[in-house]
């Protein structure tokens, strides 16, 4: 489908994640190290898993090598924080032993491992997008998981 678009560059890795990548896109956010990410709630109690993907992607986002990368390129990310719908909710079908979840850290990873380590817990699909200068930003940069959830004899998108 994608032959003719020379922009495009569709592959496989080994472990049949397939990336589509526009190779006119910046990829340089995607290539920061990240020291550490804990991706436990702290609430009181004790660590609780993370059981959103897009709950893990504020983890990661709101690492400082993430934060500083976005402050010194003049760029923002449009869902600093929680908003609404915006954050799938976990179907309530699901006992907690059947929920997928991410619970500890993880370390010494770029930003795009990080999406990849998420993306194994939580099967769908994550998207970046780079948005050229606008009046107030040099760049708006946006980041989301598409996780897909079996309900039944079906997939859905969440």
């Amino acid at each position: 489908m994608l032959a003719s678009d020379s922009t495009m560059q569709v592959t496989e890795g080994p472990a049949g994640v397939v990336r589509m990548i526009e190779t006119d896109v910046p990829t340089d956010v995607l290539k920061i190290r990240i020291d550490h990410i804990s991706f436990d709630n702290g609430q009181p109690g004790g660590p609780r898993p993370t059981n959103s993907p897009n709950i893990a992607l504020l983890y990661i986002t709101g690492t400082p090598e993430i934060k500083s990368f976005m402050q010194s390129n003049d760029a923002v990310w449009p869902y600093g924080g929680i908003i609404g719908d915006s954050i799938p909710k976990v179907p309530t079908t699901l006992s907690p032993e059947e929920r997928s979840h991410i619970l500890g850290p993880l370390d010494n990873v770029t930003f795009a491992e990080a999406m990849d380590y998420v993306l194994g817990h939580f099967p769908g699909i994550w998207i970046y997008e780079n948005c050229p200068r606008t009046k107030s930003r040099q760049r708006m940069i946006y980041f989301r998981f598409y996780q897909l959830e079996r309900t039944g004899s079906s997939v859905t998108v969440q």
